[in-house]
């Protein structure tokens, strides 16, 4: 089953096609590594949209397949303020809730 959101359309289900997230460190001060495995092997980039509390979204990450169906990203965090974002990653097949970071300078 799909959720729809009212920002962006239709989700993918997350528990279906996501395996593992996570940030670290989370929270993030300077830098992190952002990392997700996915269950679904078509799937080959996408990007990691990063929302404000009050649902703007505030960044956008390419993230492109390294193996094994493992995305890893490199964030620097000179763009974001201090805060509580949270991340999607957004396919060609849809978009997965992944979570959220919390951003301390």
């Amino acid at each position: 089953m799909c959720i729809r959101d009212r920002v962006l359309g239709v989700h993918i289900e997350a528990a279906s096609t996501l395996q593992e997230f996570y940030v670290s460190p989370n929270p993030v001060t300077n830098e992190a590594k952002i990392s997700l495995v996915l269950k679904d092997k078509s799937i080959s980039k996408g990007n990691i949209e990063f929302y404000d509390s009050k649902g703007n979204l505030v960044l956008n990450m390419e993230s492109e397949l390294e193996s094994n169906n493992i995305f890893n990203s490199h964030l620097l965090t000179s763009d974001l303020l201090s805060g509580v974002y949270f991340l999607k990653f957004n396919t060609l097949k849809g978009v997965i809730p992944l979570g959220k970071i919390v951003v301390n300078k």
